[in-house]
């Protein structure tokens, strides 16, 4: 597999994760608290934290009409 093909399966895994902390009925405000407590750096084969909380909240304003902080 290529990096970008990687990449988007890393961008799917946190939104996955995300539909899964919000149905369970947590405060999605604290969603990213949470994932940074859980993340890494990045590295050649995962985005960085950056990229990847930047697609979480473009996918949650996107799906949920929510704005993360």
């Amino acid at each position: 597999q290529n990096i970008r093909s990687n990449w988007q399966a890393e961008f799917d895994a946190d939104t996955t994760g995300f539909d899964i902390y919000y149905k369970a009925g947590y405060d999605p405000q604290q969603y990213l608290k949470f994932y940074k407590m859980i993340s890494s750096d990045g590295t050649d084969s995962h985005p960085s934290d950056k990229a990847r909380i930047n697609n979480i909240k473009k996918y949650v304003k996107k799906k949920y009409g929510l704005e993360l902080r």
